[in-house]
This record gives structure tokens, C-alpha cells and sequence, in this order.
């Protein structure tokens, strides 16, 4: 997806719909942090929306002959998007500093070369580029950020404009496109059709980024199996969830062995509850919509459980089942293994995709294999 300027402007507005916090970086926990991470936290690569790599802090690479060994060249004089210097010496401290998610991913170790390249080993040989050097885990978040948005993204480089960001103080993306904002992202049809009706605005659908699935506790009662039809799936997606959505389609990634690392606890639940992200709307409409089709025999009820506490509720919890939403393609399935059960009943429900609204005459934007629109060129 691409926007071509009319004219050349000084400053570009996004507004984000959730509150943000610094300190998750480089992993977002919300759609807003998936924005805004990505434009101020760089990968040494980056994979475009047609799944093709692209460079991103590094502009060559090369691999050793036993293929575990990848060297990335880093320009001279890189900076990050606010003119904070970037050298291959900021990177090697950022992933020490938060190695063993680092080591998750799949990286043994990593050396400083020279003043422009760095050289990361593999736990195991690779014949082509490793896409795990895109993930959003293996970004490079400055030592000494900032513990606050403070509502500006500079970017020094020439021709580039001043990006601004905003959180939404309404809890209307209407009200942000009537402010002024030059890009929101959203999953809420209100917000899609009032930017479709406005002529200074362009509509973009993202690539489908999340599959929302059902995951039962083992040892219990499944619900039943006219809840997981393929016709009531498809019901998921006709009104049922306010968002852009279609029925979970196949391959399924988690059908990947590695995918599956972590058991849930085989015991009774000691609650009927139906349990979701209390902050995801669709994991909640999808929840009550499924507790509607069980009938009254199993009485589930629905209940929001907090983000922080939503990975540990779901392996050793007291919940029945959970509804809640996994990434549509991940480049790290191995790594996807928060939520995994060996045991457990796991029934994709739909896929789920939001989409971009840009006023006509800005910056070009590209956008990631994920859904993640850039305004900001890595």
C-alpha cells in the first residue's frame, strides 16, 4: 500500500485509540503499541506485506559456510527515528539486556565486528535469511529512552517530516479524523464507513494480522460441537463481531510440533466461566456469541481478565475455555507458546484484519507482513 503527496508537507499526525506504555517496548500489548513500536523501534530487516524481506537497520548481510552465522552491515552514521545514534555497539547492549528473550527467538550469540557490523550466531543453521531478525522481539529500543510518549517522533533525515503521535482521548477515531489526524488504524466499521463517506480521506484494508480461537481446558465436558460447526463459524463472521472478519482459514501455523511447548494443567475447572482479554472487544463479542449458542445446560457466563494476567490464566487458570486472539502468521511460531496445551481442545473461530485511514496528500506508507502500517521508512 502506497500514498503518493500531492505536496510536500512538514508534519504527519497519527492517533492511536489506546493508551501506550513505554516500558513494554519492544513487545506491544495493544494495537496502539503494534503502531507506534514499529515506527520508533527498527529491526535489522524487515519483511514487506507480500512476505518479501526488505532491509531495515541493515542494508547487506551474509552468511558463514555452516549457515549459523549471519553478519549484518550497519550504515555508517544510522540513526533512530528521533536522531539518537544507532551503531552496531546499541544494538549488541539492547539484547543483552533482555537476552533471554532474545535466545527464545532462536539467536546463541552476538558480536560487535567493527564500527558498522555485527555478527549474530544461530542455535542452528539456516540456508536463507532467518526471519526471525524482523520480529518485533529482535527491535532495538534505545538504552536510554524515554519513559513517556511525549507526542512527537522526530526523524532527522532529509525530506522527512516531522511525525506526530497522539492517543485518542475521546474513545472516538471519528473525532481524531475531524481533528486533523492524518492516519488512524481501526478495526470498528463506525469509524471505516464515516473515513469511506469523507473525500479527503483514503481506505486501505491491512493484511489479516490475528485468528481468534477457542481453547477448552482438557478434563472438561467440550462444549458443543454445533458451537465449533463450520456453519456457526461462519455465523462469527455475519454481525456477530464488530469488525472486518472471516472465517478462520487454513494452514494453521500452531500445527507446527515446536509450536506447542506448554501443558495447561489437566484438573476440573472450578468455575463455568468462558474467560477473554477484558481490553479485546471481538475476543468479548465472540465469547458471548459462543455462550449464547451453548444454551443454558453448561451455564457459562463470560469474564474479562486483565492482559497481564490473561498468559499465566490460561496455563495453570481456573476458567473453562478462553477466547482470545493469536497472531495470523507469526515469524516465530516456536516462540507462540504462551497459550499452547498438549491436551487441551483448540478450535479456530475467525480471522480478523483492521484498516488503514490516511488523508489524501501524505507521505507515502508501506506495510509489514503483520498488518503494521509504517510511516517512517526503516
Amino acid at each position: 500500500m502506497a500514498t503518493a503527496p500531492a505536496d510536500p508537507i512538514d508534519a504527519f499526525s497519527i492517533t492511536l485509540p489506546e493508551p501506550i506504555d513505554l516500558s513494554h517496548a519492544p513487545v506491544p500489548v495493544n494495537d496502539s503499541e503494534r503502531l507506534l513500536f514499529r515506527q520508533l523501534f527498527p529491526t535489522l530487516i524487515r519483511i514487506d506485506c507480500r512476505g518479501q524481506v526488505q532491509p531495515g537497520l541493515a542494508t547487506q548481510w551474509e552468511r558463514d559456510s555452516t549457515g549459523q552465522t549471519w553478519t549484518f552491515v550497519i550504515p555508517e552514521n544510522a540513526l533512530f527515528p528521533d536522531g539518537t545514534p544507532l551503531a552496531p555497539s546499541t544494538i549488541s547492549a539492547d539484547w543483552h539486556r533482555r537476552w533471554p528473550a532474545i535466545q527464545k527467538l532462536g539467536v546463541a550469540s552476538v558480536n560487535i565486528l567493527d564500527s558498522q557490523r555485527l555478527a549474530a550466531t544461530l542455535a542452528a543453521p539456516s540456508d536463507s535469511l532467518p526471519r526471525i531478525f524482523a520480529d518485533p522481539a529482535m527491535a532495538v529500543v534505545p538504552v536510554n529512552q524515554p519513559d513517556n510518549l511525549t507526542g512527537m517522533i522526530v526523524s532527522s533525515r532529509p525530506a522527512m517530516p516531522v511525525v506526530e503521535v497522539e492517543v485518542n482521548r475521546t474513545g472516538d477515531l471519528r473525532d481524531a479524523l475531524d481533528a486533523g489526524a492524518d492516519l488512524v488504524v481501526s478495526r470498528d466499521p463506525s469509524v471505516i464507513d464515516y473515513a469511506a463517506g469523507r473525500a479527503e480521506f483514503e481506505t486501505f484494508p491491512l493484511p489479516w494480522d490475528r485468528t481468534y480461537v477457542l481453547i477448552e481446558r482438557p478434563g472438561v465436558e467440550p462444549l458443543p460441537a454445533s458451537v465449533s460447526s463450520d456453519s456457526i463459524r461462519r455465523s462469527l463472521t455475519q454481525g456477530a463481531v464488530g469488525a472486518d472478519a472471516r472465517e478462520a482459514e487454513p494452514p494453521f501455523w500452531w500445527h507446527n510440533p515446536c509450536a506447542i511447548e506448554v501443558s495447561m494443567h489437566v484438573r476440573r475447572p472450578s468455575t463455568a466461566q468462558l474467560g477473554y482479554p477484558r481490553t479485546d472487544p471481538i475476543a468479548r463479542q465472540l465469547a458471548e456469541r459462543l455462550i449464547a449458542l451453548a444454551g443454558d445446560s453448561l451455564q457459562l457466563r463470560a469474564v474479562g481478565l486483565e492482559i497481564e494476567g490473561f498468559s499465566a490464566a490460561t496455563t495453570p487458570g481456573s476458567e473453562r475455555a478462553y477466547v482470545f486472539a493469536l497472531p495470523y502468521r507469526p515469524l516465530t511460531p516456536c516462540a507462540e507458546a504462551t497459550f499452547w496445551t498438549r491436551k487441551g481442545r483448540l478450535v479456530p473461530l475467525i480471522d480478523s484484519r483492521a484498516h488503514a485511514i490516511v488523508r489524501r496528500g501524505s507521505p507515502p506508507l508501506t506495510v509489514d507482513w503483520d498488518g503494521i502500517v509504517r510511516a517512517l521508512p526503516p
